[in-house]
């Protein structure tokens, strides 16, 4: 554990230093600016997330992986309480300037290895998008995921997006590199281990390589 601490360490400190240089370049693609095609892109990833998803407006909503808050802002406007979640201390300071206007949205950060935070059967729903990728441990991928379990409701749903590969083979990944994968069969896998009702694993969704998994608690 004290490896996997270290590899997380060196990723919060990697993330905090790309927030710090360029926020808009190390979550996206336009160097210091938000783009008609950042808003283009978060309007098509919402979607793409609350498809299959009956939303409702009292419902209490978890950003796992929430960065900037890119789309914590418009999911806002669907539920009546979102917790936006980051292991970057610099991405919650970042998100709370991006968010400023929001007042349903709670920013917190945790300790990049599990959503020990927040007390059994809170949230109505969690999502979860280009999160699973960056974390550099597959035991923390699944621990994360049973998490989920725990902070969902009896009946609540979570929307988990992940790459498709067999990158994490081995366990573990380098800490400098931010795009492991794991297969479609290891992420089932997984979702079944943590008690989650498969509703439908999808790809093709927004990019060919990315694996969606739209999941239910019972």
């Amino acid at each position: 554990m004290n490896d996997v601490r270290k590899v997380i360490t060196a990723s919060q400190n990697k993330w905090n230093n790309l927030a710090e240089e360029d926020i808009y370049k190390a979550i996206w693609c336009s160097r210091g600016e938000v783009t008609s095609d950042w808003d283009e892109a978060t309007i098509q990833c919402l979607e793409v997330i609350l498809k299959s998803i009956p939303i409702q407006p009292e419902w209490k909503v978890l950003d796992l992986g929430c960065g900037i808050g890119r789309l914590t802002k418009p999911m806002a406007a669907k539920c009546s309480e979102i917790i936006g979640v980051d292991f970057s201390v610099e991405m919650i300071e970042q998100a709370k300037k991006y968010l400023t206007s929001v007042c349903n949205v709670r920013l917190v950060q945790n300790n990049g290895m599990d959503l020990s935070l927040f007390e059994d059967s809170y949230f109505d729903f969690v999502y979860s998008m280009i999160t699973f990728q960056h974390i550099p441990s597959l035991a923390i991928v699944e621990n994360y995921v049973s998490e989920v379990a725990r902070i969902l409701k009896s009946g609540g749903y979570a929307k988990l997006q992940t790459c498709d590969g067999d990158s994490f083979a081995s366990g573990m990944i380098s800490p400098t590199l931010y795009h492991g994968h794991i297969s479609k069969y290891c992420f089932q896998r997984i979702l079944n281990q943590a008690n989650l009702s498969i509703i439908m694993i999808e790809m093709g969704l927004i990019r060919n390589d990315w694996i969606w998994a739209t999941v239910k608690k019972d």
